[in-house]
């Protein structure tokens, strides 16, 4: 069952570096005889791809998504870690499609290269959780990662959040937005995705949260987020998490 597993998990692009007594049948396999006198030089080091070291990436051409019977062109992307964009256009336009194309909701149709974890932050999160306390909001959304939780927690506390005895439902849509984003920033994925910025979060605490992403940008994540925005739908580099 487990080596069925592992070609699983190989054939959707993963790799897969393990070790075993005995030779793994069918797998391609190396003997280690010593690695103490093995140098690397600078040209095996410039031969190295660094972004196959499991960082984000998100490549997007010529590809739509679709919505019903509807098809929403995707604008050009090219995101490497670090990098982030922001998808503005009117309501209606299709920002919210795109990044459940992105997180793998909706299928992209066309040219795409999408690797690493994603986290995703909805725009209307006015129903999700609504009757779970928010301790265990916090702890679901952690993937029950305790440091993922500890930070979670501590930071939502500094932000003046009450999250002791509530119910996610009771907290203000400000709030209820800052418990779903903090974990996400927390678990430290790959790509965030933040569906409509820091809309209905008041400014003191969106400045915080916005320092925040910046921290997660520099550290090598990506970030796409959507605001509404003109008429057309298209992609501006770099991150807009306020209305213009």
């Amino acid at each position: 069952m487990v080596s069925e597993l592992l070609r699983e998990l190989v054939s959707h692009g993963k790799i897969i570096i393990a070790t075993a007594k005995t030779r793994l049948d069918g797998w391609k396999t190396y003997s280690i005889t010593s690695i103490k006198k093995h140098q690397i030089n600078i040209y095996e080091l410039k031969q190295i791809d660094p972004l196959s070291s499991g960082r984000g990436k998100i490549v997007i051409k010529n590809a739509y998504v679709r919505r019903g019977k509807r098809r929403i062109r995707i604008p050009e992307i090219d995101l490497r870690p670090g990098s982030s964009i922001t998808i503005i256009g009117s309501n209606g336009a299709g920002k919210t499609s795109i990044l459940l194309g992105i997180s793998g909701v909706l299928k992209i149709y066309g040219y795409r290269e999408i690797k690493g974890s994603i986290g995703f932050v909805p725009d209307d999160v006015s129903m999700i959780f609504s009757w779970s306390d928010t301790e265990t909001v916090i702890r679901e959304l952690c993937s029950n990662n305790n440091n993922c939780y500890k930070n979670s927690t501590r930071i939502l506390r500094n932000l003046g959040i009450r999250i002791e005895d509530r119910f996610f439902y009771e907290h203000s849509d400000g709030e209820k937005r800052l418990v779903i984003l903090i974990p996400q920033l927390m678990k430290r994925p790959d790509i965030l995705l933040i569906d409509g910025g820091l809309e209905y979060i008041d400014y003191e605490k969106a400045k915080i949260v916005e320092e925040l992403v910046d921290k997660f940008l520099n550290s090598g994540g990506i970030v796409v987020s959507t605001l509404p925005s003109g008429d057309e739908l298209h992609a501006v580099e770099g991150l807009y998490l306020f209305a213009p």
